[in-house]
């Protein structure tokens, strides 16, 4: 296990670990972050950091649902360190693992003899050849089963567990229901919904909580849940442009057909007022059918 030093104030990294990451099979993005995070904690002095999606994405270049399955597929691979978990209002504190024998690859990461010669042997002005030159023959480990199947791709899973996860602890801090099992329909929704450019779990937490509605503050008392996110295409949609500030929008006809547009909530038909004819209609009405009852009394007793 090699451990960056410190030389005349500056963090230097170890060649040994250095020569790790650049053999280290994984993609460019993922390659970005692991370097992202050794320049923004060593660089800085430190060991650790709080590292949000958003802040990543904006040092990388790269987009914020891209970051955040590149860092969860290297906190799996334990090539980063996940010191303490994400929250809604900060982001995860994460580490490079300086032992690189632990990180998850089909491939020796220590150094060879003919690989240290041949990085000694560089001359200055050829480095970005060389670099092409790894990338040429880096492949990406498929993992398999014992019985030589293919397993499930790991960033995959990795991101609907984390998924999963995030949704888990935002559901305990506003009593909706957790997450007990993951079925097959459920992946399926979470990986449809994390293809969407635009959806980003993090924005649609947000935007519920500002529709008290989502959360059963209504008349029914109904309370989304997972399925109802995820398995939809457009409810988080729906809730990314606020339509349940004033409760549950249903559409509903008028007498010549037109579409229209009513809410289930109380302060719907709290603001709802009769005008004053109408209600002398009512009350006309009323007389005419109190008379009329009175008529037919009085033939029946008649007769």
């Amino acid at each position: 296990m090699a451990s960056p030093q410190t030389e005349n104030g500056f963090t230097m990294i170890a060649h040994e670990l250095l020569e790790a990451i650049i053999r280290y099979p994984c993609s460019g993005g993922q390659k970005d972050i692991i370097l992202a995070t050794i320049r923004l904690t060593y660089g800085f002095h430190r060991k650790e950091r709080e590292l949000s999606i958003g802040f990543l994405a904006r040092i990388t270049g790269r987009h914020k649902n891209k970051v955040a399955e590149d860092i969860t597929s290297l906190i799996c691979k334990r090539v980063l360190l996940e010191v303490t978990p994400a929250t809604f209002s900060n982001g995860r504190t994460i580490a490079l693992n300086k032992d690189y024998e632990q990180w998850v690859s089909g491939k020796s990461l220590r150094p060879t003899v003919d690989a240290e010669r041949t990085v000694n042997e560089i001359e200055e002005g050829s480095v970005s050849e060389y670099t092409d030159h790894v990338k040429k023959h880096i492949k990406i480990e498929v993992i398999q089963n014992s019985d030589g199947s293919r397993a499930p791709d790991l960033e995959i899973t990795a991101s609907i567990q984390e998924t999963v996860r995030t949704w888990n602890e935002f559901a305990g801090k506003h009593e909706l229901p957790k997450v007990l099992k993951v079925t097959k329909r459920r992946k399926n929704g979470i990986i449809a919904r994390l293809k969407e450019k635009d959806f980003n779990i993090a924005e649609v937490f947000q935007a519920m909580e500002e529709q008290p509605f989502l959360f059963g503050q209504s008349e029914r008392g109904w309370r989304v849940d997972f399925d109802w996110i995820f398995l939809h295409t457009d409810n988080y949609v729906k809730v990314m442009e606020r339509k349940y500030k004033n409760g549950a929008v249903t559409n509903k006809r008028d007498s010549i057909g037109r579409s229209i547009s009513t809410t289930s909530s109380q302060h719907a038909r709290a603001t709802f007022r009769h005008d004053e004819s109408d209600i002398q209609r009512l009350r006309d009405l009323e007389a005419t059918l109190a008379e009329r009852d009175r008529a037919r009394s009085e033939r029946a007793r008649s007769d």
